[in-house]
C-alpha cells in the first residue's frame, strides 16, 4: 500500500513538528509549511491526498484559501 500524502500549513512551529510526528508515525508522508507564501505551487508539487491548513495563519487564512 502507498503512503498517502499529508500537506500542513501552520504558522507555529512546534505544531507542525508535533502534528508530522504523529502522522508519520501513523504510516503518512508529510510536506510540512510555516507559511503559505505560494500556496498554489506548494498544493502543485507536494500532490498531497489532504491539506490540513490553520484558520489563522498569517497573509491568507485558511479559510479564505479554502
Amino acid at each position: 500500500m502507498d503512503s498517502k500524502t499529508v500537506l500542513l500549513f501552520d504558522d507555529d512551529i512546534q505544531i507542525l513538528e508535533v502534528c508530522t510526528m504523529i502522522l508519520e508515525f501513523a504510516g503518512y508522508t508529510v510536506v510540512a509549511s510555516a507559511n503559505v507564501v505560494n500556496v498554489v505551487e506548494q498544493i502543485i508539487t507536494a500532490n498531497p491526498d489532504v491539506i490540513l491548513m490553520d484558520n489563522w495563519i498569517p497573509d491568507i487564512v485558511g479559510i479564505r484559501a479554502a
